[in-house]
């Protein structure tokens, strides 16, 4: 060997192809499960969110149907609904959706509640 010569060696990887075969095949299997289940999860996250947006458009809705019938402002409608939600114990969306179906709150033969209002102050 002169100088300015170079010897490189380079020892032949002990991996077989069967070994390697196996292990990229693992490797694409781990990752197909990890893509599956982030797919799982977002159409589960993509069911969830529908279910939200009818959910709210059902409360409005009814909302709307109380505002309508009982001369109420938007929030005192929610606030029926609310309050009967929780008296009765059931979720704000069945009861939503019981107005919806029967245009009434379960129970109320009356409109609901109404705030007092302030008596008008006359200066003089």
């Amino acid at each position: 060997m002169t100088s300015g010569e170079f010897v490189i060696s380079f020892e032949q990887d002990s991996v077989s192809p069967q070994t390697e075969s196996a292990q990229t095949k693992s490797l694409h299997t781990d990752t197909l499960e990890s893509v599956s289940a982030e797919l799982a999860a977002a159409r589960q996250v993509i069911a969830e969110l529908k279910s939200a947006v009818v959910t709210n458009r059902n409360i409005g809705a009814a909302i709307g149907i109380l505002m309508a019938r009982h001369s109420l402002t938007q929030q005192q409608a929610f606030d029926a609904m609310r309050e009967q939600s929780q008296h009765s114990h059931r979720k704000l969306r069945d009861v939503a959706e019981e107005v919806l179906f029967t245009g009434r709150l379960a129970g109320r033969s009356t409109p609901p509640s109404t705030p007092a209002m302030a008596p008008e102050q006359h200066s003089g």
